[in-house]
């Protein structure tokens, strides 16, 4: 599976099994920008980060991978948060929204894009090691 592919899953498995609806979501829990500074939290893996009770904190530091997974689906519920708030005319601050939702798909990219090149790293290092 591709990176989108995979952070895509999660989200859908955050929802659907966790519980963390996307109108739970645009509640803002936790305040303005929580859900991107969990997806940082795991990116970076950086738990000062975490915005909410370390209960909720789940990093798996052998699994690089999985946190990428983890950070994509939290920007991608910050982007559906950020979409919903402009779906319902809140357009208090629509420039300033829209550049954020920007940031956040640019942030799943990113992920995306990171999960994506470590299976080909994995099998150089595979090659050179079997040489």
């Amino acid at each position: 599976m591709t990176g989108h592919e995979l952070i895509a899953q999660e989200r859908k498995r955050q929802i659907e099994v966790e519980g963390y609806s996307e109108n739970q979501d645009s509640e803002n829990y936790g305040g303005l920008r929580s859900l991107q500074y969990a997806a940082e939290a795991y990116e970076y893996s950086d738990a000062e980060k975490w915005p909410w009770d370390e209960q909720y904190y789940k990093p798996t530091p052998n699994d690089p991978k999985r946190q990428l997974v983890k950070a994509g689906a939290l920007y991608q519920a910050e982007a559906d948060r950020l979409n919903a708030v402009i779906s319902k005319g809140k357009f208090y601050a629509r420039r300033q929204i829209c550049l954020r939702y920007n940031d956040m798909i640019s942030s799943v990219d990113r992920c995306a894009m990171k999960i994506d090149l470590q299976k080909p790293l994995a099998e150089q290092a595979l090659k050179l090691k079997y040489r």
